[in-house]
């Protein structure tokens, strides 16, 4: 499966707003 370095971002954006929320 390719990936755009652009996907990555988003996926790393969306894991870490996710680890934020989860933290508060």
């Amino acid at each position: 499966m390719l990936m755009t370095h652009v996907d990555l971002i988003e996926k790393l954006l969306n894991y870490n707003s996710n680890s934020l929320s989860h933290s508060n």
